[in-house]
């Protein structure tokens, strides 16, 4: 910028400094490196990754060291960055534990300085050590599926499978080792397919598995309602049996015979000589006179029981004979 003119002095000079888009410097803060650094930071925060505070298993370190690098991967940023970015999410005993790093590992370097590999390196070998590998690799070698969903297993076993990768070498091994641990509802009808594609595999199982749970579904809905019909139908009959008139028609108990050792009325006729039926002698109960007056009563006696069943008892005045009393005359009286 020129200055205004005076007569007899030079014009004045101002310099100006030059700025060009997309340059780094902070004119107002007055450091070059602070708003590359800011555009960095405000990044990786809008991406919204995970703190890490320590004391935990080693699954749990390992899942923060890779979702991290998938964050940092994302943003495209540069080496001399990932290391202090990922440095700002740890907290507490983690926080405490780099700083302690920081001095003996790498003799007081600066994050920019050191590379990601070698933090990586460092972090697990602190928070996933190797006695926390091999019993993450025995527990992929166990792994089964159980009560778990496909998605649910698949989640798992790829989680645990970053521990073993000796063991799945190839998309067959993979395979193999993802169809051993299905229910053998599953695995059984999945076996003769003999696909050696992963994705397509976990597809097929879980196709495989929403249909035998809709299958399931509709036989519980069907034994649900054969259930209700029974009940309906157990109730309604017991209801019918309440509604019916109920005879209970019990017998007398009689006292046991101490010398025929049966049950029967009266006195005991045995070795009396007399007849068993009508007490007289000289005849014996099998060759009594009263035998078939005795079975046409017995036969009476039914027709008029279920004749009083079928219809209710009219009750008829009984014809009386000159000198007889009224229960010998209904003795007397004819079988209708």
């Amino acid at each position: 910028m020129v200055g205004s003119a005076t007569p007899g002095v030079p014009p004045v000079v101002t310099p100006v400094t030059p700025t060009t888009p997309g340059s780094s410097t902070n004119v107002e803060a007055g450091d070059p490196v602070s708003a590359e650094v800011d555009k960095h930071l405000k990044h990786f925060q809008s991406l919204k990754p995970p703190l890490f505070k320590g004391g935990v298993d080693a699954r749990s370190a390992e899942d923060w060291i890779i979702r991290i690098e998938k964050v940092l991967n994302g943003m495209r940023c540069p080496e001399n960055r990932r290391v202090s970015l990922a440095i700002f999410m740890l907290e507490g005993e983690a926080e405490r534990w780099w700083r302690g790093q920081q001095l003996e590992k790498f003799r007081g370097k600066s994050e920019e300085q050191i590379m990601w590999e070698e933090f990586e390196q460092v972090f697990r070998d602190w928070y996933v050590p190797p006695s926390a590998r091999q019993a993450m690799l025995e527990s992929f070698v166990n792994l089964k599926q159980g009560a778990k969903t496909v998605i649910q297993y698949e989640a798992e076993f790829t989680a645990l499978s970053r521990y073993a990768p000796q063991l799945i070498s190839t998309s067959e091994e993979k395979c193999y080792r993802f169809l051993k641990g299905l229910r053998d509802s599953l695995r059984q009808p999945l076996i003769p397919l003999r696909i050696k594609d992963f994705a397509e595999l976990v597809e097929s199982a879980r196709l495989l598995e929403n249909d035998i749970e809709v299958m399931k579904q509709k036989w519980e809905t069907k034994d649900r309602k054969r259930q209700f019909d029974h009940r309906v139908g157990s109730s309604k009959k017991q209801k019918f049996n309440q509604n019916q008139p109920q005879q209970s028609m019990r017998l007398p108990i009689l006292p046991v015979c101490t010398t025929c050792g049966k049950s029967h009325p009266g006195r005991c006729l045995m070795n009396s000589g007399k007849c068993y039926l009508c007490g007289e002698p000289s005849h014996i109960k099998r060759n009594c006179p009263r035998n078939g007056q005795r079975v046409t009563e017995i036969r009476s006696n039914q027709r008029t029981d279920q004749y009083r069943v079928a219809r209710p008892q009219m009750h008829q005045p009984v014809l009386k004979i000159k000198g007889e009393t009224s229960s010998e005359a209904v003795k007397s009286a004819p079988t209708r």
